[in-house]
């Protein structure tokens, strides 16, 4: 079955508003655009930003009794912005 598609109209006010249109489409589809990049954009934020949560000392000893390396709650207990390690949990406390 063959469809046919309808010629396409020159008349330049047909064209003036299909152009405006399009271009009304067009921005609608930018602000969206820009809405969902801040969404998401917020959501990493708050995903992985560093936390303000404070651990208490029992907190602390469960590291130390799960066998965690000293050197390591230390850098741990440090301010967010002083650390060297990695922010992830030694291997032996994820399984």
């Amino acid at each position: 079955m063959v469809t046919r598609v309808p010629p396409v109209q020159h008349a330049p006010q047909v064209l003036l508003a299909r152009i405006r249109e399009l271009e009304s489409r067009l921005k609608l589809s930018e602000a969206r655009c820009g809405k969902l990049q801040y969404k998401l954009q917020d959501l990493l934020r708050r995903i992985y930003s560093p936390k303000n949560e404070k651990l208490n000392a029992a907190q602390w000893a469960l590291f130390e009794i799960a066998g965690t390396d000293p050197a390591f709650i230390q850098e741990l207990k440090k301010p967010s912005g002083s650390r060297s390690v990695s922010r992830q949990l030694p291997p032996e406390l994820c399984g």
